[in-house]
């Protein structure tokens, strides 16, 4: 007859300091950047990989951040006279959304 066998289900995450974490389904084990192996409950791991999605959320804010900028036509570059990073072309010049001054066209 024949036999079936399911290895048990596994996910991997990178936590703080570079430790790599393996959660099994039949136990839990981390293993630490210098190879040693312990054990460690399902809601440390847990912990590391919302850790991993609260980065990835944050990532994702400030990308969005900064498409919305660009759209906005703002270049990145700080307003000498207010330091704002509102400056926007105008013409061949760069002209401040925030205080109106201009990169020194007249």
């Amino acid at each position: 007859g024949a036999t079936a066998s399911a290895a048990p289900a596994t996910a991997a995450a990178t936590g703080e300091a570079g430790h790599k974490v393996t959660a099994s389904a039949n136990g839990t084990a981390a293993t630490g950047t210098n190879g040693s192996v312990q054990t460690v409950s399902s809601e440390q791991v847990a912990a590391v990989v919302s850790i991993s999605d609260e980065v990835v959320r944050e990532v994702d804010q400030k990308l969005d951040r900064i498409r919305q900028a660009r759209m906005k036509g703002y270049e990145g570059d700080p307003c000498g006279e207010c330091g704002n990073f509102t400056l926007v072309r105008n013409g061949t010049c760069l002209k401040c959304d925030t205080c109106g001054g201009t990169s020194g066209c007249s």
